[in-house]
């Protein structure tokens, strides 16, 4: 019995320190002790993965790293697969060793079928590649088990879109990315630049964008009118267009599904019809943040056509709006003034710095209408005032040599037209 104990804690001890020598060898745990070394390439990598698999031949962690390194260097051609010790047969087989391990890991069966198929579409430059079978229908039929094994899972859905996409299944790829982004719409941009390195063009956007509901074809919308890449087509974001409209029949179309149509008009400079989606969402509107969020989009677009007379029309009826954004104050002094209104414009930036929390800008910007109106004295105190509420920050920092020259300047202006009135008296 007393050997029996001692044999037991001795492969015990063994198992432990093979583990932890495979692990300084190659560490696979991200809270291992040891530090991950850097390699020069992946040849090498895989050389050092393979003298740690030694340690610990039974842990199916090691063929499966393994086969993501094979499936690297197979797409850039980097590894000599035709070396005696590792050929694509040991390299399959090493594979299934960690399946059996761990069956039903359907990540495992996914990365599988895509080394498979990388391994067919190059098998003409290798020796001992396994001969007999469908390597393509094998694979087809990984994917589809390990879909049915874990059909919720966005890893295993995003691993077999990527294998349909190499396999050119065009169809089968872009459903299993629109059911990602239709339950998770954050990885949409790696599904944008994955889906367009393969496509080379824009017209895949329809069929990955979200159906089920209406929150996530906005959000997709959104991403869509900024996104770019080299070669991207600019107006690619028109492609979803329809799609939207016509959502926007259905019973919950809301502002926020017309506010990206009218934004994605506006993008387009289809101006007439930004401004009639605008007016829609403004009166789709529930709460009084969002109509007055609308309506300072609304002016803004008016705005950049110079249509100032119906922007200071518009502000003027919904002026209340300024109670929740204040800077529908500000667009209607600056309308007013840009319209020859130089008083009104006065008082309503008056009224605006009154408040609490005012952008420093807009002090600024009152000081300038007071000194072009022939204010200086108040122009000068304004600026003053500026200077000591903005005190060390960035704006100060930035704008304080220029805010000193003008007041300089609205001094001397002040001294000059004194001085020449004594002139004239004299």
């Amino acid at each position: 019995m007393r050997i029996l104990f001692l044999g037991i804690i001795f492969l015990l001890i063994s198992n432990v320190a093979c583990a932890w020598i495979a692990e300084w060898v190659y560490p696979l745990d991200k809270s291992s002790l040891w530090r991950p070394p850097s390699y020069k390439d992946l040849s090498e990598e895989i050389h050092r993965l393979e003298q740690a698999r030694r340690f610990v031949p039974h842990d199916p962690r090691y063929p499966y790293r393994l086969t993501e390194l094979y499936q690297k260097a197979v797409s850039q051609r980097s590894f000599d697969f035709s070396s005696k010790d590792l050929t694509p047969t040991r390299v399959l087989q090493d594979f299934r060793k960690a399946i059996e391990a761990r069956p039903l890991f359907p990540e495992y069966l996914v990365e599988l079928a895509l080394l498979f198929h990388s391994l067919n579409e190059v098998k003409g430059e290798w020796k001992n590649f396994p001969a007999g079978g469908d390597p393509l229908g094998f694979s087809d039929e990984k994917v589809a088990q390990a879909i049915y094994l874990s059909p919720k899972d966005h890893y295993v859905r995003a691993f077999a879109a990527t294998y349909y996409q190499n396999r050119g299944m065009r169809q089968r790829s872009l459903a299993l990315w629109r059911s990602i982004l239709e339950e998770d719409i954050s990885p949409v941009r790696n599904i944008l630049k994955r889906c367009f390195d393969v496509y080379r063009e824009p017209s895949f956007l329809p069929a990955i964008a979200p159906r089920k509901r209406v929150e996530e074809l906005i959000s997709f919308q959104g991403v869509l009118i900024g996104f770019e890449l080299p070669g991207w087509d600019k107006e690619a974001y028109l492609k979803t267009l329809p799609l939207l409209i016509e959502r926007s029949q259905k019973a919950d179309a809301n502002a926020a599904l017309f506010e990206i149509i009218a934004r994605t008009y506006q993008k387009a400079k289809d101006y007439r019809q930004a401004y009639l989606w605008y007016q829609k969402a403004f009166r789709a509107a529930k709460t009084f943040e969002s109509k007055a969020s609308l309506l300072k989009e609304t002016v803004e677009l008016l705005l950049l056509q110079g249509r100032l007379v119906e922007a200071e029309a518009l502000l003027k009826h919904y002026l209340n709006f300024s109670s929740v954004d204040a800077r529908l104050l500000f667009y209607y002094a600056d309308t007013s003034w840009r319209l020859g209104r130089r008083k009104a414009a006065i008082e309503s930036m008056k009224n605006l710095v009154s408040k609490k929390g005012v952008s420093p800008e807009w002090h600024d910007q009152l000081a300038t209408f007071l000194y072009e109106e022939g204010r200086y004295q108040e122009a000068g105190e304004e600026w003053q005032k500026l200077l000591r509420e903005s005190r060390g920050t960035a704006y100060e920092k930035a704008n304080r040599d220029r805010i000193l020259n003008r007041i300089q300047e609205s001094q001397e202006t002040i001294t000059g037209e004194m001085g020449f009135g004594k002139t004239e008296a004299m």
